[in-house]
């Protein structure tokens, strides 16, 4: 329960409606549980009028007013307590998912590279939800119950101490039934949550990789898997809710046993002439006021249970910290100022959080500002790697890579990144026109801004071709563009920008070499005023760097201009070989 009162901060955000709230619920809980003595009197009016033979109408008719006065009230007052209490919880909810979506942009890639997108948001979804619920109605009800039942019970010995002390003993059980249920609600809840982070991840994955899965004829399989992790999230809830469903019914049997002593003690006092129908009426109204806090009681503690588990869940978002982020040795951006590209790297040696051996080894290498550097290398070589160190993706050793003569750790990272156009070979899309997409890193660019990267990227034509133009909206990671397509829109996203320092990894692949050259002759404009790095399989698009490194197992082992690299007769040469003898056949074909 102590992780719950991390959410007292944004209740208290709004004092004012937080105070208001207690005061409307105060007077409720006061009214209501004062009704059953007003009903009290106005038996003893007619129990009077057994002995006088008439009813004195006119005290009647002012016990009768203050009834409904009292209901009229206590219903505003309910009214009040709900609205504001409700409201708050909900703007509550909506601060707190705000800060939890807020650290989850400040994480490294590390973060995701371990985490799966459907538990991510089922926590920053259903948890929530769950901890809604708690800082809502949970705490309404939790507050009510605290304040009625003491009130009640005072109200109870001013009328008959004794027979109010016999009908509260099967009380005594509330605490200790509660007591028993609730760790064993706790664990069973947040196995229950647990298996629908796993049933959303299923999900998620499967749609987004609905091509493969129809590809390889495996909808069946699927279907199968997802019966399974649905069947086992099932059971898991009906677990929870057999203890649940038991609670509730342990609950009715106390106070079942609570009327039953009262009906009989109080019948005998009553006999004996100890209370009046009255005092017994308004007794027996009290029991059942009662009622609602004990039943609420278990209600409000499955909604702490539950909140708990998924506060906990949510709490474990909460405590991962980026390992990339800005320091003690940052410096002010003003203090460094532009940056004009120059990159060096000084013996890096980079591995990836929680890898094996080193991605990159020993790198030494110098790209002044405006010089463009090619980076070749079979798979795995590390040629991503070296372009993420740039954009500082994952945490660098110090001193071991430069910008301008600055330590990359030194500066800040919202300063560094504006800088950097970075195109991956993995492309993204989003679900917004293709407009919103190219500006995506500079909201506030025109329309030419946006034609221009378009016309650079060799995208313009074929967005005109279609029925929307730039207002063509793009299905989920902009499926029904091609892949040449996707990327060629990633690419005017990065050069809209006109960063000091531009990236392309391997973002020309889903092209043809004619798109290729054409794309790459626009760019050479760009790239002739700023530091570019093109990492790429074919030759034909690094040929033209002012210098091409060639990287295997981490290591530089041949770096030269085209002509220099070819002459060397090494793993460049061969693969220029391997290319111009595929190309001529593709040409012979």
């Amino acid at each position: 329960m102590k992780r719950l009162l991390a959410l007292t901060p944004y209740l208290t955000r709004r004092p004012l409606w937080l105070v208001l709230g207690l005061v409307c619920l105060v007077l409720t809980s006061l009214l209501v549980a004062y009704i059953p003595r007003v009903v009290g009197l106005a038996v003893d009016v007619f129990e009077a009028s057994r002995e006088t033979a008439s009813i004195d109408m006119g005290r009647l008719w002012r016990v009768v007013g203050g009834l409904m006065a009292l209901a009229l009230v206590a219903g505003v007052f309910r009214f009040g307590m709900r609205k504001l209490l409700i409201d708050l919880s909900r703007l509550a909810e909506r601060d707190f998912r705000d800060d939890l979506f807020r650290h989850l942009l400040g994480l490294s890639p590390s973060f995701y590279d371990r985490w799966m997108t459907g538990d991510v948001v089922t926590r920053l979804s259903a948890d929530m939800d769950a901890v809604r619920m708690v800082l809502g109605p949970g705490l309404m009800y939790l507050v009510q119950t605290a304040i009625t039942v003491p009130t009640v019970l005072v109200l109870m010995m001013t009328i008959d101490a004794p027979l109010t002390l016999v009908s509260l003993v099967p009380l005594i059980f509330v605490p200790l039934v509660t007591w028993a249920f609730a760790n064993e609600m706790y664990h069973r809840s947040r196995a229950m949550q647990d298996q629908m982070s796993t049933l959303s991840t299923m999900v998620q994955e499967t749609l987004s990789g609905q091509r493969v899965v129809k590809s390889f004829n495996q909808e069946g399989a699927q279907q199968t898997r997802f019966e399974a992790i649905n069947e086992e999230y099932v059971h898991r809830g009906l677990r929870f809710a057999s203890i649940f469903s038991a609670f509730f019914p342990m609950l009715h049997a106390v106070f079942a046993l609570g009327l039953l002593i009262t009906v009989w003690v109080g019948g005998g006092r009553l006999i004996s002439g100890a209370i009046g129908y009255g005092d017994l009426t308004s007794i027996f109204l009290w029991i059942f006021v009662l009622y609602w806090p004990l039943i609420s009681l278990g209600w409000v503690m499955s909604l702490l249970q539950r909140g708990s588990a998924s506060m906990e869940r949510i709490q474990e978002l909460l405590a991962e910290r980026p390992d990339v982020a800005d320091g003690p040795a940052t410096r002010p951006a003003e203090e460094i100022g532009p940056l004009r590209g120059g990159i060096e790297f000084r013996g890096l040696t980079f591995a990836y959080p929680g890898a094996g051996p080193p991605a990159l080894c020993g790198i030494d290498l110098a790209v002044p500002a405006g010089r463009t550097l090619g980076i070749v290398g079979l798979t795995g070589s590390g040629k991503s790697t070296l372009a993420s160190t740039v954009a500082r993706l994952y945490p660098v050793p110090d001193g071991q890579v430069l910008i301008d003569g600055h330590d990359i750790n030194t500066i800040p990272l919202r300063h560094l990144r504006s800088h950097i156009g970075f195109v991956s070979q993995e492309t993204f899309l989003f679900s917004e026109s293709i407009e919103d997409n190219i500006r995506f890193g500079q909201p506030e660019g025109t329309r030419s801004e946006v034609e221009m990267a378009a016309e650079l990227s060799q995208l313009d034509d074929q967005i005109r071709s279609f029925p929307d133009q730039w207002e063509t909206m793009l299905g989920e990671r902009g499926i029904n563009l091609s892949g040449g397509q996707r990327q060629r829109a990633a690419i005017a996203r990065a050069t809209i920008l006109d960063p000091a320092i531009l990236i392309l990894d391997d973002c020309l692949s889903a092209v043809d070499t004619d798109t290729e050259e054409r794309i790459l002759r626009g760019l050479r404009g760009v790239m002739s005023e700023r530091t570019t790095l093109i990492i790429a399989h074919r030759i034909s698009t690094v040929m033209h760097a002012d210098e091409i490194i060639v990287l295997e197992g981490g290591r530089i082992t041949e770096r030269g201009c085209h002509a220099e690299l070819v002459a060397l007769d090494g793993l460049y040469a061969d693969l220029h070989r391997r290319q111009q003898l595929e190309a001529e056949l593709e040409r012979v074909d």
